[in-house]
């Protein structure tokens, strides 16, 4: 009467049970029990499919509890599969807090927003009791039809509590996916800014070598880009190159 959603509801596609779960009888309408639920960008199109799945638990305030399992259909499969690495199997995904505050704790296998087979990118680290990420953090890439992840990126967080990127990192470029593999090499400073030398690496898809270009960050406490050697704008891998040098003061 209140048009809010009670009971069971379950996700179909090609009159198939690909998810749900149940609501709560009060008219509340919070999530309880066990569920199934797609990833924001799921989508069954014939090419390059997005199909996550996040399975797990809510408790009786609709929060998310304990273990969520992060499961990955690939275009060509009909089973949903976990994430692998390094050629084994793993359990993607990690653990909440049971106290209903809906924190990430410990271990976690996370994906990169926009997953999909050409951009098959997990992120492996840890959180403290506060849902912090600490410590170090793991960036895995799986390219089309391999078999395994390979690490090829990450660093450390502080163990504060703030979430501070310190020392060496390996980044990737925004929009990184099959046909556009870049990554910034550099290191951060005890209060989380860039300082000193960073480098780009830039690989074509099917090259095994990365062009390497470079970036200064002057070493105060504000990031003020002194030096940019190189522009890149992918567009089915073309590289573009441009040099500029502001005046310094």
């Amino acid at each position: 009467m209140n048009g809010m959603k009670v009971g069971r509801w379950d996700v179909l596609h090609e009159r198939n049970q690909i998810g749900g779960g149940s609501y709560d009888l009060e008219g509340n309408q919070k999530k309880i029990g066990d569920w199934v639920e797609l990833d924001d960008g799921f989508f069954c199109g014939k090419y390059n499919p997005i199909k996550v799945t996040y399975n797990g638990q809510y408790n009786i305030n609709g929060m998310k509890v304990g273990r969520w399992e992060i499961l990955y259909r690939k275009q060509d499969e009909k089973d949903y599969i976990q994430m692998q690495i390094y050629q084994r199997k793993v359990y993607s995904g990690g653990s909440y807090d049971n106290d209903g505050n809906q924190k990430k704790i410990g271990k976690w296998i996370e994906l990169v927003e926009g997953f999909n087979d050409e951009k098959q990118i997990i992120y492996n680290g840890q959180y403290n009791i506060n849902g912090v990420k600490i410590e170090r953090w793991d960036i895995l890439f799986c390219q089309y039809n391999w078999q395994g992840y390979i690490q090829i990126g990450g660093g450390s967080y502080d163990n504060n509590g703030d979430q501070k990127k310190i020392g060496k990192w390996v980044e990737l470029g925004e929009g990184f996916y099959l046909n556009n593999l870049v990554t910034y090499n550099g290191e951060y400073n005890m209060n989380g800014m860039k300082v000193g030398r960073w480098e780009i690496m830039y690989r074509k898809y099917g090259e095994k070598e990365y062009r390497q270009m470079q970036i200064l960050y002057k070493q105060k406490q504000y990031q003020q880009c002194l030096f940019v050697c190189v522009l890149i704008v992918e567009k089915r891998s073309i590289l573009m190159e441009k040099q500029k040098q502001p005046d310094i003061h």
